[in-house]
C-alpha cells in the first residue's frame, strides 16, 4: 500500500500515476475505505516535509 501511495505522490521511477487507491486490489484485500488511504498519503506528505534532508560531505 505504501509502494502505491507513494507513486501516487510522485516518488517513483514511473512519475505520479492517477490511481484510485481506495480502489486498489490491496486497498480492498486489507478493508480500507477511501478516507484510509487519503490519511495515508497525507501522514506521508508531512513526513517528507518534517524529515530533514540528508548531509552531504
Amino acid at each position: 500500500m505504501a509502494n502505491l501511495a507513494a507513486n501516487k505522490l510522485g516518488f517513483s521511477l514511473k512519475g505520479p500515476s492517477n490511481l484510485l487507491l481506495a480502489a486498489s486490489s490491496t486497498a480492498q484485500r486489507l478493508k480500507l475505505s477511501e478516507i484510509d488511504t487519503v490519511e495515508l498519503e497525507i501522514f506521508m506528505e508531512d513526513s517528507l516535509e518534517i524529515s530533514p534532508l540528508p548531509m552531504t560531505a
